[in-house]
């Protein structure tokens, strides 16, 4: 009724229920028989669109997150990071920065495909860390990045220390080899003197290179 009465049609997809009580997405239009009078009745197609929604949503998926780890892809965790970013001044949030260590001896010892599998362990280790409300992401290569919403500084720094030692924990056997990696990870604490995604994330990097500089396999 409020749809008819502010546009004279109603035209919506909405999630229904068969008679056989599967669920499908309907595109529903509705319109009355004579224009401005839904008293003389209505007029009403239902369309499934049950494909057509599913294929969009694989669309949208595929653009925002990595086809390698299932993670936020670097485009997507930059929007986010840039949103959070606009409002850190009264929302302050912590950001990690990882850089694996002595990854490209995976793949040259054990090839791109030994590569792979290491880098897709390692993303569900950093999701199994971390809290539903936190992000992670794979910006490319053996780099990783999280977004931890409403999370001081200390808290962040033991989230960070978790992944570190989780990291360091794992071991890939491969075609009879064992390979290992380590990560440098960089912390920085994101408030009111922060605007973008890229500042955020050159402050992260320069601590993980300190991180790097200092050692490895540690947070900065």
């Amino acid at each position: 009724q409020p749809a008819f009465t502010a546009h004279g049609v109603f035209d919506i997809e909405l999630e229904l229920i068969r008679r056989s009580g599967q669920t499908f997405w309907a595109h529903m239009r509705g319109r009355a028989v004579v224009p401005g009078d839904v008293s003389q009745g209505t007029i009403w197609t239902i369309e499934d669109v049950t494909a057509a929604r599913e294929h969009r949503e694989q669309l949208a998926y595929t653009a925002s997150h990595d086809a390698l780890t299932g993670l936020y892809n670097r485009a997507a965790f930059e929007r986010v990071l840039d949103a959070a970013a606009a409002v850190a001044a009264r929302e302050p949030f912590c950001t990690l920065f990882i850089d694996l260590d002595r990854f490209k001896l995976v793949n040259d010892n054990g090839g791109h495909a030994a590569g792979d599998a290491l880098l897709r362990d390692l993303a569900a280790i950093l999701s199994q860390h971390v809290r539903k409300t936190d992000v992670v992401a794979r910006l490319g290569g053996d780099e990783f990045a999280v977004m931890l919403p409403s999370c001081p500084e200390d808290q962040a720094r033991r989230v960070a220390d978790t992944l570190c030692a989780e990291v360091l924990m794992y071991e890939l056997i491969w075609q009879g080899a064992r390979f290992s990696v380590g990560a440098s990870v960089g912390l920085v604490m994101v408030g009111a003197g922060f605007t973008s995604a890229a500042e955020v994330l050159r402050a992260a990097d320069s601590a993980c290179y300190q991180a790097k500089k200092r050692g490895r396999s540690r947070v900065e």
